[in-house]
């Protein structure tokens, strides 16, 4: 990955049934094409496990045929080490969840805590944790109306089918906007303050952040003491990602 590359990262379960479909995130990314420069290039750090081969074995055919130009990596990201650097590498987090199991989302959260705007489906949880155009962007999302797909539920509920053909039948019903996910995504990219905000303004946030009082650097724990030596506030981290949000380029000036 070179400096001026452009990184997303979708962080979670690989899993087009029990996750998210990938076809919006690569189509939408497959699309961006004419958008970098011509010694740049677009990655997408998928990082998370697959429940099986075959799962995988569509994921990395599917970004073959769909994205033939974007740089995909695969990590295991159940490994702490493998996230924190995935995250600590990426400049945008998209996660364009389909499932009626989503009904919380904790990466989206995860991603604002490492200084990342992010660009999610405008879908169940996801719609308590992230505010369009303030942490980054939702993209318009429909399904069934309300009362439809009654037969559905009722064959689940009746066990004549399994929880897995349900959320996979059940995640057909839901739609993403691939064009909307493809123009959220280019504003990012042609927005360097939005994607390198965190870098940029890293020294100056941290001379604006109120200096904890520990003068006998007692701390008992080891990455407390390491921190608070190297950058007079203590927090229990190997690296030091300040929060910042989209809103608040508006309100902090360098």
């Amino acid at each position: 990955i070179n400096e001026n590359d452009i990184v997303l990262i979708f962080l979670g379960r690989l899993s087009f049934h029990a996750k998210a479909h990938p076809y919006p995130m690569y189509k939408a990314l497959n699309n961006l094409q004419d958008s970098i420069d011509e010694d740049q290039k677009i990655h997408l750090i998928q990082a998370g496990w697959f429940p099986n081969d075959y799962i995988k074995d569509v994921f990395v055919n599917d970004a073959k045929n769909l994205c033939p130009e974007v740089v995909c990596h695969f990590i295991d990201a159940r490994e702490p080490v493998n996230k924190s650097m995935a995250l600590a590498a990426s400049d945008i987090f998209i996660s364009l969840s389909d499932n009626f199991q989503e009904t919380y989302g904790l990466t989206p959260l995860e991603a604002m805590a490492s200084g990342l705007p992010v660009v999610i489906s405008d879908w169940n949880g996801y719609k308590d944790t992230v505010r369009d155009g303030v942490d980054g962007f939702s993209i318009p999302t429909i399904t069934l109306e309300p009362g439809d797909g009654q037969d559905m539920a009722y064959r689940y509920f009746s066990q004549i089918t399994s929880y897995d053909l349900h959320i996979g039948y059940s995640s057909q019903t839901v739609g993403i906007s691939t064009d909307e996910t493809t123009e959220k995504l280019r504003e990012l990219i042609k927005n360097k303050d939005l994607i390198h905000y965190q870098i940029k303004n890293l020294v100056f946030i941290n001379k604006k952040i109120k200096v904890f009082k520990n003068e006998k650097n007692t701390f008992k724990n080891i990455q407390l003491k390491k921190n608070y030596k190297k950058y007079g506030f203590p927090f229990a981290a190997d690296i030091w990602i300040p929060h910042v949000t989209i809103s608040s380029i508006n309100n902090i000036s360098t």
